[in-house]
């Protein structure tokens, strides 16, 4: 048997490929790590698979252990509000566009009288 020209094929150690690619390194910081040149990685049919696969599994357990976090610390936790829920540190009360129905009761010694009184946008005094 005739040794094919050209140098030797690296060798690729797939499981430190894997774990950096958890940590979300990039491409080109996991071809630097395992010590091959960024074209010979990407070039490798198996790392595609690998690299997208570790990628999502380590997303998905840092969301994990945020989520795990918030629970003790406030501080993650308003920030996975912000992120997920949509919440902000300056909250604007909802804008009044309808006319509003009021029922005041007025209770005194031996009577309840009852009005009601319909108030527009306009008339409404908001609180600054």
């Amino acid at each position: 048997m005739k040794k094919k020209p050209g140098p030797k094929k690296k060798v690729i150690d797939w499981d430190t490929v894997e774990k950096l690619a958890k940590m979300q390194c990039t491409q080109s910081e996991i071809a630097s790590f395992v010590g091959v040149s960024l074209d010979t990685l990407v070039d490798r049919p198996e790392f595609s698979e690998i690299f997208k696969r570790a990628k999502e599994h380590g997303k998905s357990s840092l969301r994990m252990a945020q989520f795990k976090l918030a629970q003790s610390n406030t501080a993650m936790a308003i920030w996975l509000g912000k992120q997920y829920l949509g919440q902000r540190d300056d909250p604007q009360a909802p804008t009044q566009t309808e006319p509003m129905k009021v029922i005041i009761e007025y209770v005194g010694p031996g009577q309840v009288k009852s009005d009601e009184i319909v108030l527009r946008p306009e008339e409404i005094e908001e609180e600054n």
